[in-house]
């Protein structure tokens, strides 16, 4: 669903689910989210808050995020 939302322009939806992903579903986010979540914002082209998402990431970010 985060990359349908990202890929469809989507990135306010993709934010929400992604914030309910935890709270709703019990779900902890992983780096693959983190990295679905990520693109959905800069291809909206919302790149300051991509980057935010990329820096209050709570693991390491790899090349893929960065990518």
């Amino acid at each position: 669903m985060l990359m349908a939302y990202g890929h469809s322009g989507m990135a306010d939806e993709a934010k929400a689910l992604f914030a309910s992903m935890a709270r709703e579903y019990g779900v902890t986010p992983g780096i693959e989210h983190y990295g679905c979540l990520v693109d959905a914002l800069a291809r909206a082209r919302r790149l300051r808050e991509a980057e935010d998402t990329i820096r209050a990431m709570p693991m390491k970010p790899d090349a893929a995020i960065w990518g």
